[in-house]
């Protein structure tokens, strides 16, 4: 989820630790879905080649993101 703040402490938990992820700048996980909520977004994400629905399309016409 997206939301209108920041966590500026930096003892705050993390989302994710260190570690190899197969999502880069080069390959980008698709964008499946968009749901906003008042002031917070969720974004989900087609992370395995199992998701066959659609994909978020840009405001060109194109799919969001890079994959």
């Amino acid at each position: 989820m997206i939301a209108p703040f920041f966590v500026g402490d930096m003892r705050a938990p993390r989302f994710v630790r260190g570690g190899d992820f197969p999502w880069n700048p080069g390959h980008c996980a698709r964008l499946a879905e968009v749901t906003k909520t008042e002031d917070v977004v969720l974004l989900r994400y087609a992370l395995s080649d199992r998701y066959d629905g659609p994909c978020e399309q840009a405001p060109h016409g194109g799919d969001v993101g890079c994959g």
